[in-house]
């Protein structure tokens, strides 16, 4: 009999050996990181001709993505894998609700386009991952960020058009040096974290060593503040993790309250935001950031129930008019917490939350377990990076990331046989 709090997600193949099926299902969470980095697909796109509009809205842009991530799931279901009820449902009820905002949504065609993908992908990401567990996703994830951080130094070297901006900040294969400073951050924590778990082997010491160098490099190049806050906050809570795991009860009880100063600090800086800009020499605004965030709180203050449907807010006459006075045009908040406010309202807020406490859960139900430092690293850095940018909620890599994280984490078994050697 089943147990109640599992749900088998995948069924064991039958005309594959659990090995080549396993390798092929790692391939395709690679493929999966790189089409979440979504730069490298717009530049597939853009090379077979010009795009009228927003790259949102190309057709043969999205049915790129859908493609890919059709084969992806197929793919992953030929694994099997088992994960825990109580993991799944908060993560099901937010894609949901995002979903269901079709239905109230000023702009549907968005709306319905967006989420049926962020449906299909995240789908697609949980089975692989279960199926996978948490060492080969965290070799996936080097992989692809290696691959992404790779062509980006081969496009600066060959000058690239677009590999910079005009103030000459390394863009590389993204367009947005953002993007890029967020997967060279990303690709540095995964490379220190892949050394942590398998210190023991020479080459990957070396590998790693040479990965996070490289990364560091590529990231000061792009500029960009918001992934490397992160990726400290990753690092810092994987070191914390494994105090906690080493440590006495009195270490524990310390490190405990490390964690509540660390809670407490971030809400005093959050509130003198401006001091804290001035010193870290940022403007108070944080490159037009909050300024964004006014106009999508007051946006929402007029649809406060279910919001302007999922990623349809900027089709809102009131909301472009409040960007153009702000001199920031563009058509995301910059923030996936206001993001999912803005599309889903209370109804996705509480989504939200419910997601949000489920990740807090399910990590620290696996606290005594050697990977919990790597769940936890990678699980902040998601929810650090979305303060700035806009990633819970969109289908876009570090959404992939937490939902690789929960899917592992929540795993019954994520240990099946090997099929990609990391080192």
């Amino acid at each position: 009999m089943r147990h109640w709090s599992t749900v088998e997600v995948l069924d064991r193949p039958t005309q594959f050996t659990p090995r080549a099926s396993s390798t092929v299902a790692w391939c395709a969470l690679v493929a999966v990181f790189l089409a979440g980095m979504r730069g490298l697909m717009y530049r597939v796109r853009l090379q077979f001709g010009d795009v009228d509009g927003s790259l949102l809205d190309d057709r043969a842009t999205q049915v790129m993505f859908y493609a890919l991530y059709a084969v992806a799931l197929t793919v992953g279901w030929r694994s099997r894998g088992t994960v825990d009820r109580r993991v799944v449902a908060p993560l099901a009820a937010l894609v949901g609700v995002l979903a269901v905002s079709t239905v109230w949504s000023i702009e549907w065609g968005r709306t319905l386009n967006q989420s049926l993908q962020m449906v299909l992908a995240t789908a697609a990401v949980v089975v692989l991952a279960s199926g996978l567990g948490i060492e080969r996703v965290l070799w996936a994830l080097v992989t692809s960020g290696a691959i992404a951080t790779g062509l980006s130094v081969i496009a600066a070297a060959l000058d690239w058009e677009f590999s910079s901006d005009r103030k000459g900040r390394l863009t590389g294969v993204f367009y947005n040096r953002n993007a890029l400073g967020l997967v060279a951050a990303l690709l540095a924590l995964a490379a220190l974290l892949w050394w942590w778990q398998r210190r023991e082997s020479v080459r990957v010491r070396v590998t790693a060593a040479v990965l996070v160098v490289v990364a560091l490099v590529v990231w000061s190049r792009s500029g960009s503040a918001t992934a490397m806050i992160a990726a400290v906050a990753g690092v810092l809570a994987a070191a914390w993790m494994v105090v906690w795991q080493r440590g006495s009860s009195d270490v524990r009880r310390c490190v405990g309250w490390v964690a509540v100063g660390v809670v407490v600090f971030v809400v005093v800086a959050a509130l003198a935001r401006s001091a804290m800009a001035e010193w870290i020499g940022r403007d108070a605004t944080f490159t037009g950031r909050t300024s964004t965030w006014g106009v999508v709180v007051d946006a929402w203050q007029r649809r406060p129930i279910g919001g302007f449907g999922f990623f349809a807010g900027w089709f809102d006459p009131e909301v472009r008019a409040g960007l153009v006075r702000i001199d920031f045009n563009h058509w995301e908040a910059h923030n996936g917490y206001l993001e999912v406010l803005m599309g889903a309202g209370v109804i996705g807020a509480l989504a939200l939350g419910w997601l949000l406490v489920g990740v807090v859960r399910a990590v620290w139900r696996r606290r005594d377990h050697e990977w919990a430092p790597t769940w936890m690293a990678l699980a902040v850095f998601a929810l650090v990076s979305n303060i700035g940018e806009t990633n819970i909620g969109a289908n876009r890599l570090v959404w992939f990331v937490l939902v690789a994280v929960l899917a592992t984490v929540g795993a019954r078994d994520e240990s099946p046989a090997p099929a990609v050697s990391a080192g």
